[in-house]
């Protein structure tokens, strides 16, 4: 472990990564157009099926750290303050959220069965169309479409509404603002887990004509919890956030936290279907268990759980930017895969057959998420260098 540097507070916005800006943009909009294109040599619906994939594997960093920041400011922690603005800028990447979700809403219909019979196996459309009768008050193409623009909308509004709050402070005009966002970090999580929880029921559960759970929502708000914090950590390294290895061994610690959240939500999903054994809940897994998708099941545990845990077990890597940047661009991956086996058995249920939709589609929302992210820090301080309690920070050692 180094010698710690001293901690210097930028003195004026940050005007860097003009080029990876221009690069990502241009990435993205040629991604976008190619997945558009394989509209022709796939089929339509397996290629909206890489979309939504690769819309909420971006999205999930986002409302992810949404959820941190809510739980610092509940918390009033002083130690994140340095490199609060870069998970303030994650966060409010949500807007363009709005506009990728544009796909989903045109082709919804090749993806979720209750809005097309007609994707519904012949031997099961008699039973799942008892199923979509019952549900039709609230799964139905309005009443869908207002709910995610709920989830969106509070999404979008609570990112904004922190970033703005923050920035207020760089001119040491508004100090109040830390209170403001001591009352509206803990009073945003309720609205966050349910947007979160409802999100994961009506974008990716309802793929499946019978499946219910109570665990889904959870897991999929561990998954995220952990992505977010994989990618605040290699944004903060990426623009060099003025932070002590003390800030960087506590992002770490907290990243294997959800590690191990995520391995326990996933195992007591499977374990509470399994024991229960209703007829409803268990095609979920059976179709991940006696398929090729079993091999991507035990790739989960090994290396999304078991390998990282182990890994992270280190107070080195957890100090060194290097290693743990690597650590979190790994579970970002393993994160991905993880999206993938909760989506695409749905349209390949014999098991994983890749196709260049996926490519294109995770490359071209990848590329204009990234881009979108960089326009939004240019030109902002990097630090919130107007809070009031940024001393307590920059002496922070636990």
């Amino acid at each position: 472990m180094s010698a710690p540097k001293e901690i210097v507070l930028p003195r004026a916005p940050w005007e860097g990564g003009r080029n990876n800006m221009v690069v990502a943009a241009l990435v993205g909009v040629v991604g976008l157009a190619l997945w558009f294109v394989s509209m022709s040599f796939a089929t339509p619906q397996r290629a909206v099926f890489s979309w939504l994939w690769a819309f909420f594997f971006w999205l999930t960093p986002v409302f992810g750290c949404l959820g941190w920041l809510g739980s610092f400011h509940g918390a009033k922690a002083r130690w994140v303050i340095l490199p609060r603005r870069t998970l303030e800028l994650i966060g409010a990447a949500a807007p363009i959220f709005v506009l990728l979700f544009i796909p989903i809403l045109i082709w919804m219909k090749q993806l979720y069965p209750w809005a097309n019979i007609e994707l519904v196996p012949e031997k099961g459309r008699e039973e799942a169309q008892r199923l979509f009768d019952h549900r039709h008050v609230f799964m139905n193409y309005g009443m869908w479409v207002v709910r995610a623009f709920i989830y969106l909308g509070c999404f979008v509004f609570i990112g904004e509404r922190m970033l703005r709050l923050s920035t207020g402070q760089d001119k040491m005009e508004n100090q109040l603002n830390t209170a403001s966002m001591w009352r509206l970090g803990p009073g945003s999580l309720p609205f966050l887990g349910l947007c979160a929880t409802f999100a994961a029921f009506d974008w990716l559960m309802s793929l499946d004509v019978t499946f219910y759970s109570s665990m889904f929502g959870l897991q999929v708000i561990a998954g995220a919890a952990m992505a977010g914090m994989a990618v605040w950590i290699l944004v903060s390294i990426a623009v060099d956030t003025p932070m002590s290895h003390h800030h960087l061994h506590s992002m770490g610690k907290l990243l294997f936290a959800f590690v191990c959240f995520w391995g326990y939500t996933a195992f007591c999903q499977f374990m509470l279907i399994w024991i229960a054994d209703v007829p409803d809940e268990t095609p979920f897994f059976h179709m991940r268990l006696y398929s090729d998708w079993v091999y991507v099941g035990w790739f989960l545990v090994f290396f999304h759980f078991a390998l990282p845990f182990v890994i992270l077990l280190s107070k080195e890597l957890k100090f060194s930017k290097k290693k743990l940047g690597g650590m979190a661009i790994y579970l970002l991956i393993v994160h991905a895969v993880d999206v993938y086996w909760l989506i695409l058995p749905e349209i390949n249920p014999s098991g994983p057959h890749f196709n260049l939709s996926d490519l294109f589609a995770f490359v071209g929302v990848g590329g204009v998420v990234i881009g979108f992210l960089i326009w939004r820090m240019r030109g902002r301080m990097l630090v919130p260098v107007g809070d009031p309690f940024i001393t307590s920070s920059m002496e922070y050692h636990p």
